[in-house]
């Protein structure tokens, strides 16, 4: 039954199903009639079989596609007639198709392999933690260990080293450092973790002892959501700090770095404390003109030559018979590159070691409210009661006789 084949016996093979073709396709054939039945059955067969999708490995977590082993059966001559093995009892597995526990490995495996990947490329710590890593500075600043060291004494539990992240200069050649580092219990939950900045300053020479002068901690949830800042107010001036993080982490490299400035709050200068709105500021002599003796050594004895200097006056404001004397002056505040302080000292006279009493605020804040003692003649406490506007006018009471 070849190409010259009965059309009859080819539409009888046409209306019979896809088992009743398979079993004549590969049922035992021991005619040669048979055997040319067999062949055209399974022609019949292969082009009423669709060709199987290619089998496409998933690729939401990015792996790549896998091919698929090939069934293992007999060589195939032709795309669309199988070879027909005389005798054959079972139907073999088609050419295109790999079995069903294959199938379900690969696609495992494939899997596997994705989640693998996805897992890997996850960041162990997020990455404004990458600071805390031992390979993040191999040449850690020596100031770290004593800043770690003062932490520790004061009651910190560090989860990681201390990391300078920003500095700023002094005018006189000290530093404010800002510190990072993390506290709480190893293995305990985030949010009962914190994320921490200590700003520590130095005055003078950098040989000179830091202190610790702001702390600020949030829970690491929390920081990693917003970052860290604050303002610190010092007397004269202030500073502003910031650490900034990347909502988003493939951003991360787009984040400014974390930064730490110092600025005074007003006048530096003889020029700028003239600039203000004040009678009494105006009306100082400069530090050139020579005070008088007595005036020269309360100043002295209330602001010793250790001190910042003074820049204007000082000048006798107000007096109290031969009992008691007010004085005024302008310095530099105590603070490297802050305000200029305003300061009021009250002393007693004709006693071998009388009180003295000195009051200091910065250049504006005098040009608002004056500078004085909060005594009043009606507290009962203190020596004396003593205030200094900014007009000019200046008052000085005794509170207690001198001894």
């Amino acid at each position: 039954m070849g190409d010259d084949a009965d059309p009859a016996d080819l539409d009888r093979l046409e209306a019979l199903d896809d088992a009743a073709l398979a079993r004549l396709a590969y049922g035992r054939a021991e005619t040669p009639e048979s055997r040319m039945l067999a062949q055209r059955a399974a022609r019949i067969l292969a082009s009423r079989r669709p060709a199987p999708p290619p089998v496409a490995a998933p690729t939401a977590l990015g792996a790549p596609p896998v091919a698929l082993p090939r069934a293992a059966g007999p060589e195939v001559g032709d795309a669309a007639t199988p070879e027909i093995t005389p005798g054959a009892e079972e139907v073999p597995v088609g050419r295109d198709r790999a079995p069903g526990w294959m199938l379900a490995v690969a696609a495992i495996a494939v899997v596997a392999l994705g989640i693998g990947a996805a897992v890997a490329s996850l960041p162990a710590e997020p990455a404004a933690f990458a600071i805390f890593a031992d390979e993040a500075d191999p040449e850690p600043l020596a100031t770290e260990a004593v800043y770690a060291d003062r932490l520790a004494t004061a009651g910190e539990r560090l989860l990681s080293p201390a990391r300078v992240i920003a500095s700023t200069d002094l005018v006189d050649g000290g530093t404010i450092d800002m510190v990072a580092y993390r506290t709480g219990r190893p293995g305990a939950p985030a949010d009962a973790r914190q994320v921490c900045v200590a700003l520590f300053g130095t005055l003078g020479t950098p040989a000179a002892s830091p202190r610790r002068w702001e702390r600020t901690c949030l829970p690491e949830p929390e920081f990693l959501a917003d970052g860290l800042d604050g303002v610190l107010a010092l007397t004269g001036a202030r500073v502003e700090y910031r650490w900034p993080v990347a909502s988003d982490p493939r951003r991360a490299d787009e984040v400014e770095p974390a930064s730490v400035s110092f600025r005074a709050t007003g006048p530096r200068t003889v020029t700028g404390v003239y600039a203000l709105d004040s009678t009494a500021l105006i009306l100082l002599p400069e530090s050139d003109r020579a005070p008088s003796p007595l005036v020269a050594s309360i100043t002295s004895a209330a602001h010793p030559p250790g001190m910042p200097p003074i820049v204007l006056g000082p000048v006798e404001l107000a007096r109290v018979d031969d009992e008691a004397i007010l004085i005024g002056f302008v310095a530099e505040g105590a603070i490297p590159g802050s305000e200029l302080v305003v300061c009021a000292v009250a002393a007693q006279l004709g006693v071998a070691r009388g009180t003295i009493e000195n009051r200091c605020i910065p250049v504006t804040q005098f040009v608002a409210g004056g500078v004085g003692s909060e005594a009043s003649p009606n507290a009962g406490v203190g020596t004396f009661s003593f205030r200094w506007e900014s007009n000019n006018a200046a008052s000085l009471t005794i509170l207690r006789p001198s001894d």
